[in-house]
């Protein structure tokens, strides 16, 4: 693929090693030490968290103290430095990342919990209008937990030192023409990020591409092809290599009608045979729609058709979403909605086609169920959601969901789209498609422009899947627990 080759990236490791200043190893057994780069966050959040009613009332009208980092002049163009702190807490009962009922050496955890720090500093220099070069780094970390790095691959979801997570350039409109680019370390994300989507709640990013898109704009359609490779996000080094696939694209939007429609291809193309797994090229077609109606009723739908070859087998697999809410004309804006995800399963291994869906590049974290433990394959998800906004800044939501196997005889798929639980098809025999009930309360309240809580709780149901399949783990049910603190700059 181009971009090996094509993208040079300063290692910022070889500038500044974070470990050196950021070295909260207080995992069991390492000791809490005291860093600068914690006493800065404290005076950011001393001089940003005006909580008081009446400040919240001025904030439109007052300056914040990081105005001095925006519209700084250099040279031709302006540069703009902003960025966010993130501190999360998560307990977890019986399930870990690791899968259900596991955890460190896939030795049942029923109790864990963990302090995550994410920090983001971004620097946008706007030479014109339309041109820009963009670039961010990133620290992210994890503390207090039963499993610690040694638990984990060369990746771990939690964990990435100073980092490089985006630098690119964009422009558009090259010389008042339809034409322009965006080429760098970037995310890509279209619409609700189910296809193609940047994963932000995970500690460390799920996506991060280098990659380059080709824009053509015009008055009817916005088009973007894309060519782009998966970078590996490292938890002990600098990410300069990449996943075994190239991926590539089109997305177009239809404009000038009353709703949002818009069509998608994908290829997801081996870049070389990965040990012990088959050779695949995949290839993606499908759609999406969003709309209203009358300003109480939206509704919103996708659909893929994957085909391809993967190994000896013709792939021929299908995904799909569709959902519809009512927004009450009442205080507090109350709606309702219902919702259904679908992704084909494999019914027989042995008949010459795999028509297990790929969830492709979209975030899961928010479809389906928040605590993480499905993938967009082999899945039924039947969801029903209540929410309410008290306050202009506080949303109050209930999310329910239904989940079973779409095929008894393929596996239940973990978020990293592997099968947990049961592992072996021949083990699949006689357990219920039925995977289990998941309920999840949110709260999210943005105290003003610079300082946002989030907070949730969540319980998993274990269904009959589970409790056929107790010789190989734990049949409890599992709960979740979060509170997150975001700060902006």
């Amino acid at each position: 693929m181009i971009l090996k080759s094509d993208l040079t990236i300063v290692n910022p490791k070889s500038i500044m090693n974070c470990n050196d200043k950021l070295e909260l190893r207080a995992r069991k057994g390492y000791e809490m030490k005291t860093q600068p780069c914690w006493i800065l966050i404290a005076v950011f959040v001393f001089i940003g968290a005006d909580t008081d009613g009446v400040a919240q009332e001025r904030q439109q009208e007052e300056h914040s103290w990081n105005d001095i980092l925006k519209g700084i002049e250099i040279g031709p163009g302006v540069l703009d430095i902003g960025g966010n702190i993130r501190i999360r807490t998560e307990l977890f009962n019986d399930f870990t990342i690791k899968g259900y009922g596991t955890g460190k050496n896939g030795v049942q955890i029923e109790d864990d919990g963990m302090l995550l720090e994410r920090i983001r500093i971004d620097f946008n220099y706007r030479l014109f209008e339309n041109l820009n070069f963009f670039v961010q780094f990133q620290d992210a970390h994890f503390w207090f937990s039963e499993l610690d790095l040694d638990d984990f691959g060369d990746v771990c979801a939690y964990e990435n030192p100073f980092d490089l997570k985006k630098a690119y350039i964009d422009w558009r409109k090259i010389g008042d023409t339809p034409f322009g680019f965006q080429f760098g370390r970037q995310a890509i994300s279209y619409r609700d990020n189910r296809v193609w989507g940047p994963g932000d709640w995970g500690n460390t990013g799920r996506y991060t591409w280098d990659a380059l898109k080709l824009y053509i704009e015009t008055d009817w359609v916005d088009t973007d092809i894309i060519l782009a490779q998966r970078v590996i996000s490292h938890k002990s080094r600098f990410d300069d290599d990449y996943h075994d696939f190239d991926a590539y694209g089109l997305y177009s939007k239809v404009k000038q009608l009353p709703f949002d429609l818009d069509f998608f291809y994908i290829l997801k193309a081996d870049d070389e045979t990965i040990p012990n797994v088959d050779k695949a090229d995949r290839h993606s077609i499908g759609v999406y729609a969003n709309g209203k109606l009358e300003n109480s009723i939206d509704w919103s739908g996708m659909g893929a058709y994957q085909f391809g070859e993967q190994g000896n087998e013709d792939i021929s697999a299908f995904g799909m979403n569709a959902k519809v809410g009512y927004t009450f004309n009442a205080p507090w804006k109350p709606r309702i909605g219902v919702e259904y995800s679908h992704a084909s399963g494999d019914a027989d291994p042995n008949d010459g086609e795999t028509t297990t869906f790929d969830g492709l590049f979209g975030a899961v974290d928010t479809f389906y169920g928040r605590m993480n433990i499905f993938a967009w394959m082999n899945l039924q998800d039947y969801q029903a959601t209540f929410s309410v906004k008290p306050t202009k800044t506080i949303d109050l939501s209930v999310d329910y969901h239904y989940f079973r196997r779409d095929e008894k005889n393929d596996f239940w798929y973990h978020i990293n789209e592997r099968p947990i639980r049961v592992a072996n098809r021949a083990n699949l025999d006689g357990l219920s498609s039925e995977l289990g009930h998941e309920v999840d309360l949110l709260v999210k309240w943005r105290i003003n422009k610079q300082v946002e809580l989030f907070s949730g709780y969540s319980h998993f149901f274990a269904g009959g899947f589970i409790d056929d399949s107790a010789n190989v783990g734990i049949t409890d049910d599992a709960d979740w627990v979060f509170l997150q603190f975001t700060y902006f700059f």
